[in-house]
């Protein structure tokens, strides 16, 4: 609205310079090109604004690499099924909001291709304090897992507890698909990637940690192949042995 009244103010000014030109030459030439600039400048802010606005957030290229990369995951091996894809996050009030922004975005991204697939995010709900910062109890996860209703993947970014493959959830006959961020870099995923309950696991390379504040550009591929490592159920020794050297 405030753009179509400036730009009729600005008309209005051109028209009265038209107008008295005759006689008052110089101020009614003076109007018009002030009137002119004003619409032009008046254009030319709006055009900018439209065009270079931002249209998506503003991606943490670090965590959309680990996004990118799980949600291609999760897209190829549930290739022609139906259902929802859940997102866990850390409880809200550790969760990095940016950080999880992100990673929501360039996931919904990926899953695009696969419209089959719905999104759906939800966060951990952890009584007490964890035993460690970053680290959920086996309580928290089980909860969050529910009763199951049309759920084909869950996609960790919070880790996973230990004994994760022990849960009632993944003993049923058709079971969700679990995709795990261990952003601390532990093992406790081993046994349930062994035991294929954790189908694909991404932890931060031990000896390639960004610094603080540290840019990182490039492509997502390159950008993980520089700062992560991901394991599957036939190379989960070889990565836990690297992470143990840390």
């Amino acid at each position: 609205m405030a753009y179509f009244f400036f730009l009729a103010a600005f008309l209005a000014v051109v028209g009265i310079g038209y107008k008295i030109r005759n006689r008052w030459d110089f101020p009614g030439k003076l109007l018009m090109i002030a009137g002119g600039i004003g619409c032009v400048g008046l254009i030319i802010w709006q055009v900018r604004a439209t065009m270079g606005g931002p249209s998506v957030p503003q991606l943490d290229r670090y965590h959309a690499s680990v996004s990118y990369t799980l949600a291609s995951q999760v897209a190829r091996q549930m290739a022609g099924q139906r259902g929802q894809v859940v997102l866990i996050y850390p409880p809200e009030r550790s969760m990095d909001s940016e950080a999880a922004e992100t990673l929501t975005y360039a996931f919904a991204r990926v899953l695009q291709s696969s419209p089959s697939l719905q999104l759906r995010v939800t966060n951990l709900i952890e009584k007490g304090n964890s035993k460690k910062s970053g680290q959920f109890s086996l309580a928290a996860f089980e909860q969050v897992f529910g009763v199951p209703s049309n759920e084909v993947a869950y996609v960790s970014f919070a880790g996973v507890a230990p004994g994760i493959e022990d849960l009632p959830l993944f003993k049923r006959e058709r079971v969700p698909q679990l995709f795990v961020f261990d952003p601390l870099g532990t093992t406790d995923w081993l046994a349930g990637l062994k035991r294929g309950v954790i189908r694909r696991v991404i932890v931060p390379r031990p000896d390639a940690r960004p610094a603080k504040g540290e840019e990182i550009d490039g492509r997502p591929e390159d950008i993980f192949q520089r700062y992560f490592l991901m394991a599957t159920p036939e190379t989960a020794d070889p990565v836990a042995a690297q992470l143990s050297k840390k």
